[in-house]
């Protein structure tokens, strides 16, 4: 079965290294991310997430056994709030 996890980073900018952990990622997993700009999450308006002026992208995704690993970058001069979902597919290759 796949999973999907949506995790909020916080106010952000530059380059950001983040880990998320789950029992379900293994070395062989095959980890999908996706990264987005977004308002603050206490807010609680349905589409908190947009795509704004900043460039936000997710680079050098990397699970190890119980993790995955990656990079945010988010190119603008301020902090941003930053939210990725994680997908963790069922099968490996």
């Amino acid at each position: 079965m796949t999973h999907v996890f949506r995790a909020y980073w916080g106010r952000q900018n530059g380059r950001l290294k983040c880990r998320f952990p789950s029992d379900l990622i293994h070395g062989l997993s095959v980890v999908l991310v996706t990264a987005s700009e977004g308002i603050d999450p206490n807010i609680g308006n349905p589409n908190f997430r947009f795509v704004g002026d900043a460039n936000v992208r997710v680079e050098n995704i990397s699970p190890t056994e119980g993790f995955v690993f990656f990079v945010v970058s988010v190119d603008w001069g301020e902090p941003l709030h930053i939210y990725t979902d994680i997908v963790v597919l069922d099968e490996r290759p």
